[in-house]
């Protein structure tokens, strides 16, 4: 029996619809979290700045949250296998201390389904960072 392949358009929805629901179901429904606006909005700008180093006091500004609540929200899509942290690594231990950190997506297509980006490697400005 021949499969059908989908159109390129039905994909990439399912795809947004599964990341969706993992994010959903899974992580916010999981913690009641009263303003999940909040986490999603979190999740699109750690998109946004992949590979950059993240500012708690800037995200906290822009999502309009406490640092303590926004620390709250990173531990807690660490807990769900969404993002990880990155250190600094230097020679010098107090460096390692005073510097940013970054953070990371479990998975790519988590992150592009956030920022509905589903373009081919060929012509994407952020092919460094996914790498």
């Amino acid at each position: 029996m021949l499969s059908r392949r989908k159109p390129e358009e039905e994909t990439l929805e399912e795809l947004s619809e599964i990341a969706s629901n993992y994010l959903y179901k899974d992580v916010l429904q999981f913690e009641r979290l009263k303003r999940p606006d909040r986490l999603f909005n979190l999740l699109k700008a750690l998109a946004l700045q992949i590979g950059g180093e993240v500012s708690f006091q800037e995200l906290s500004r822009l999502l309009g949250t406490s640092v303590h609540t926004l620390k709250r929200y990173i531990e807690l899509l660490e807990q769900s296998l969404v993002i990880f942290r990155l250190n600094s690594l230097s020679g010098n231990l107090r460096n390692e201390i005073s510097k940013g950190q970054k953070i990371c997506f479990n998975d790519s297509g988590i992150r592009n389904a956030i920022i509905r980006n589903f373009s081919p490697l060929s012509i994407r400005n952020d092919v460094g960072e996914l790498w």
